[in-house]
């Protein structure tokens, strides 16, 4: 305790040179600041083995016929609309197999083509009243049983039928083959054409581009798009955060002095840390983000306990405040600084905003404290 009182006295002795500290923060932020950079890859959040990634990848091409990241949607605003834009989107796709741009690809076309295209395959087949017997003789010709195809042609010589719904073929014997094309998407219908082997993605996307309906997605665009989401709504609750202590500690202390030494050593612990982490190469995450509101809490914390401690009337007061402080310090620095030392990106990020910024607190406050104040508030 009397370390701690003598190195608190130590610091109002200085307290010229005090100045320079904020001033050198400042020049260091100014200089640092702009090269900061949002990360918004969601994979670099992730950590797994080198050899256990190539074993998945060996394993999924075994086991899965269709790309697990990209693939192409067909929208519409009803079933019959989706399913023509996705009779669009199965022509434009055996163009780009025939280019050597895709391997394959997996869609519901084959089995239930959209209504247009029903309409025109049962215009042929019923508008020819020949087409049966001509049928019936093809088949006896090639071999095949007799009357193995009765019905089939019975059919063709009754009246045309409605074109064939998603929710018939659903509910026939190829319901299972079926069911997992078809998405909802708020007020809107979608069928999934599944990718295989894609050899040349952005020569894909140009050959849909002019189809209307037709998206051709990358799941990671849309985990990279939610990343970078969440990083701005985290980034706007941390700047109402810190518009939120600083009205509170204005309305508890009514005096600016006191209001900017309990404030300002958290914001510049926050500006020091983003600071930092800019230098080490490290962008800013979602968990960067996160982690600086727990140090912006904290710092704010420890300058509170100096401020009213200078108000109490015991001489013993800050030294006894900045001891506590101290302590808690080390104890979240001994934590989070295991976390900074893991190979998961995660937890390193965690834990090194976590250290560099609650020491950046522990540090700026006191020193704030014994450069703004008098011996006494005036």
């Amino acid at each position: 305790m009397a370390r701690v009182d003598r190195g608190f006295s130590w610091l109002m002795q200085r307290r010229r040179w005090l100045g320079l500290v904020p001033v050198v923060l400042i020049v260091f932020m100014a200089t640092v600041l702009p090269s900061a950079k949002w990360n918004s890859d969601l994979a670099s959040l992730n950590y797994m083995d080198q050899g256990l990634l190539e074993e998945d990848r060996r394993v999924q091409q075994q086991v899965s016929l269709s790309e697990q990241m990209r693939l192409v949607v067909a929208l519409g605003d009803d079933e019959a609309e989706a399913l023509n834009v996705n009779d669009e989107v199965a022509v434009r796709l055996r163009e780009s197999i025939a280019a050597g741009e895709l391997v394959n690809q997996r869609s519901v076309a084959a089995l239930l083509p959209g209504p247009r295209l029903q309409e025109a395959i049962a215009a042929i087949a019923f508008g020819d009243a020949s087409l049966p017997d001509r049928l019936a003789r093809l088949f006896r010709e090639e071999g095949f049983a007799e009357g193995a195809f009765a019905d089939f042609l019975e059919f063709l010589g009754g009246p045309r039928p409605l074109p064939l719904t998603f929710d018939e073929l659903l509910a026939s014997s190829a319901g299972a083959l079926v069911r997992i094309f078809r998405v909802s998407l708020g007020d809107r219908v979608g069928f999934v054409t599944y990718l295989q082997g894609v050899q040349n993605e952005e020569a894909i996307e140009a050959r849909l581009v002019d189809v209307p309906g037709a998206v051709f997605l990358r799941q990671s665009d849309l985990f990279n798009s939610a990343q970078l989401d969440y990083q701005r709504s985290t980034a706007q609750l941390l700047g109402w955060g810190l518009l939120a202590v600083f009205c509170l500690l204005a309305l508890r202390y009514r005096e600016p002095r006191r209001t900017l030494i309990s404030f300002l050593p958290s914001l510049l612990a926050a500006g020091v840390t983003i600071s930092v982490l800019t230098l080490m190469g490290r962008g800013l995450d979602l968990v960067s983000l996160t982690a600086l509101l727990f140090v912006v809490s904290m710092g704010v914390d420890y300058s509170v306990f100096l401020v009213d401690a200078f108000d109490d009337s015991n001489p013993q007061s800050v030294a006894a405040a900045l001891a506590g402080a101290t302590l808690a310090c080390f104890s979240t620095v001994v934590t989070f600084g295991l976390l900074s030392l893991s190979d998961h990106p995660v937890l390193s990020n965690l834990g090194l905003t976590a250290v560099v910024g609650i020491v950046s607190s522990l540090l700026l406050a006191p020193t704030s404290l014994a450069l703004a104040s008098p011996r006494r508030w005036g």
